[in-house]
């Protein structure tokens, strides 16, 4: 079992780059790590999201929620919202979500540079050859939502999901 402060903890570094921020008008931001639960009612299958316990297990699934709020009274534009993928834990291929308008980006250097998924990197191989691979996203260190535009009063919702290894 892994706990799951460690988990919890990493995911909060979070960066907030808004270009068009009005001064002194704070874009309000949530965070919370959710256990995703898997039940079997009537024969189908249902996800439930439950408190993170203080221990999670190998193979459980954690959801991320990074919430942001416009509460100026400008448009923001090209908001950046950056979480981690916890070490110990590996990101769920295809899991992130936005409920506006955003680019999502990852990387696999703990938030040095970010690219557009599938990943690629170059390699050279035992034959001194160099060939271009494309990254599996168990490799991921860091996610970033870009959010096109929030107005006024706007709230864009995001999430991923990891596993734990």
């Amino acid at each position: 079992m892994r706990k799951a402060g460690i988990a919890i903890g990493m995911v909060l570094f979070l960066l907030i780059a808004v270009s068009a921020f009005p001064q002194g008008k704070p874009l309000v931001l949530e965070m919370k790590g959710n256990l995703v639960v898997v039940k079997t009612t009537g024969g189908k299958r249902v996800e439930e999201l439950a408190g993170l316990p203080r221990e999670v297990a190998n193979g459980e699934i954690i959801q991320y929620t990074i919430l942001g709020r416009n509460t100026s009274r400008g448009m923001l534009r090209n908001i950046q919202l950056i979480g981690n993928i916890p070490d110990g834990t590996s990101y769920i291929d295809k899991s992130a979500r936005s409920s506006k308008k955003t680019r999502i980006l990852f990387s696999i250097d703990r938030g040095k540079t970010y690219a557009a998924a599938p990943i690629k990197e170059k390699v050279k191989r035992p034959d001194g050859k160099v060939v271009e691979q494309i990254v599996a996203p168990e490799r991921y260190t860091n996610i970033k939502f870009i959010i096109d535009r929030l107005d006024p009063s706007e709230e864009a919702l995001n999430t991923y999901r990891v596993r734990v290894k």
